[in-house]
């Protein structure tokens, strides 16, 4: 079962060595690699062609492609989705690296289970070594997915996961060009609605948080609109499709934060509106959203998005 590890590239010069050997290094061998180098500025794809010459086994299953302009995370991760051919495809950030037998132990998995989505266990790293180990969610899967709609209760990573692509493609679930911040927000509660979904508790996965420049340490109004975006994308796709309503709660929840974030960067609520349609129900939530609508505070819809989603965490028992 071919699998497609998929990496997009810009300004890592620092890190995509390591990235590359761990990945060059699998014990699995039916790959296919796809790098998308986004106009890096720097030695990142010279650095990435020297590591792949000291693995010439892996040559031919090595594709590089070089986009003629800047588009972004979501564009590269777009372009190299659309090149694979693998039946399942993982994501890797070049910044992060991974443990030698991540393939082998999801592939088997999913072989076991004929599961969609394989997650595995992740530890964060900084440059003086490896910090806080996560283990993959073991609830059930629709509590699973009420912690990822609330938001920050759970992360919501694209990567550390082996994901069968036919089924992407059937529920035509892409990453969106000029969706950079919040793009795996914008794939993963949407993947999960569907999908049949297992985990291991394996770390396969090591993902850096002392780079400086990453959009977790420059937020921006831009980056706002981004995740505006991203959250469009879940409300369209839940209102399709979860008919019962079973997440309309932790999806509102969750939209009191993405919508005083805008008020936060200074978006007036008509603009917000236009990158993220949304109609709320409900009396509490629509206080929260007229009040944002009259110029209140955003501060207030905040502290009223920490206190609805601890109560909600308190209901469902996983306070």
């Amino acid at each position: 079962m071919k699998v497609s590890v998929l990496v997009p590239v810009y300004g890592v010069e620092k890190y995509i060595e390591r990235c590359a050997v761990s990945l060059f290094e699998q014990t699995y061998e039916d790959l296919e690699y796809i790098f998308v180098d986004d106009c890096s500025p720097d030695n990142s794809i010279e650095i990435l062609e020297n590591v792949l010459e000291r693995y010439p086994h892996r040559k031919e299953q090595t594709t590089i492609i070089q986009l003629e302009e800047n588009g972004g995370l979501g564009n590269a991760r777009k372009v190299s989705f659309k090149k694979a051919t693998g039946e399942y495809v993982t994501f890797v950030d070049s910044d992060d690296f991974v443990s030698e037998r991540m393939i082998e132990l999801l592939v088997s998995k999913a072989q076991e289970t004929g599961a969609d989505i394989t997650d595995g266990a992740y530890s964060y790293y900084t440059d003086g070594g490896v910090e806080e180990q996560v283990l993959p969610s073991q609830d059930s899967q629709p509590v699973y997915l009420k912690k990822l709609l609330l938001q920050h209760v759970v992360t919501n990573q694209i990567w550390a996961r082996l994901i069968n692509r036919k089924f992407l493609i059937d529920h035509q679930l892409f990453f969106q060009p000029g969706v950079n911040m919040a793009e795996d927000y914008r794939m993963v509660p949407r993947m999960l609605l569907k999908a049949r979904w297992t985990t291991i508790k394996d770390v396969i996965y090591y993902y850096r948080i002392d780079r400086t420049g990453t959009f977790s340490n420059a937020i921006s109004r831009h980056h706002v609109i981004s995740a505006l975006k991203a959250n469009a994308a879940v409300v369209e796709y839940f209102s399709l499709h979860d008919t019962q309503r079973e997440y309309r709660t932790s999806l509102q929840i969750g939209l009191l934060l993405a919508f005083s974030s805008g008020g936060e960067a200074g978006i007036p609520y008509e603009e917000m509106q236009a990158y993220c349609p949304y109609q709320p129900s409900g009396l509490l939530f629509r206080c929260c959203h007229y009040w944002l609508r009259k110029g209140g505070s955003w501060q207030l819809v905040r502290a009223c998005y920490r206190v609805m989603k601890r109560l909600y965490c308190i209901k469902l028992g996983f306070a």
